[in-house]
């Protein structure tokens, strides 16, 4: 795991890094978990799962009823929250392989995770074959494609056949994501009520960090 903030030398400022794992490799190739509004129908599915429990976890087949999905998939996505999560207290992340199912993952990972899963790649530019575009995974975005245009270092790079985004645009992609996205994953996470009444601020403060340990 990657230290998600250190100090930069040169400028004397906070470098803020977007955690590797739930970027690549928390992204599944399910259509079903890429949604069209991501944040109201998972503002739904939230719903639902809390509906569905009594501690705030969910298990494989839960999931799998709650998102319509196979419960190979269900468990799959499950086994993926685990793989990817940041916490190694996390009980999902210290369980026996094989028993993700007695613990269960916790609602608002699973939400988060979601969330992530209509991330959208960078694509090899320069390429024109569909099978390495096929590859790159969503290959469609469900979003407004605010991040398909290149940069203008990325513009000058694509003049060559042999242009691959590399880590560091990749990495400056998702934070991109992590930006525009930010507002929408806090209020899909918050708790009816919790923008209103005392507390405000320390409620909103740990959502943050919350998310933050998860992405960042």
């Amino acid at each position: 795991m990657t230290d998600p903030i250190k100090p930069s030398t040169s400028r004397g400022s906070t470098v803020i890094h977007p955690r590797r794992e739930p970027f690549e490799f928390g992204l599944l190739p399910i259509p079903k978990l890429i949604f069209s509004d991501p944040t109201q129908s998972l503002i739904t599915l939230k719903q639902n799962l809390l509906d569905s429990s009594s501690n705030n976890r969910v298990d494989s087949a839960t999931i799998s009823d709650s998102l319509q999905i196979s419960a190979d998939q269900a468990t799959l996505l499950l086994d993926t929250l685990a793989a990817v999560h940041h916490s190694d207290s996390e009980p999902l992340v210290r369980a026996q392989p094989g028993k993700n199912d007695a613990v269960g993952a916790d609602i608002h990972d699973m939400i988060l995770l979601l969330y992530i899963q209509s991330y959208k790649r960078l694509l090899p530019r320069s390429h024109k074959d569909s099978a390495s575009v096929a590859d790159v995974w969503p290959s469609t975005s469900a979003f407004d494609g605010y991040f398909s245009a290149l940069s203008p270092l990325q513009l000058m790079r694509s003049n060559s056949r042999r242009f691959m985004p590399s880590q560091a645009d990749e990495e400056a992609h998702q934070l991109l994501y992590l930006q525009k996205h930010m507002a929408n994953i806090l209020s899909l996470l918050a708790e009816p009520g919790e923008s209103q009444g005392e507390g405000k601020e320390s409620q909103v403060g740990l959502l943050i960090y919350s998310v933050i340990l998860m992405v960042l």
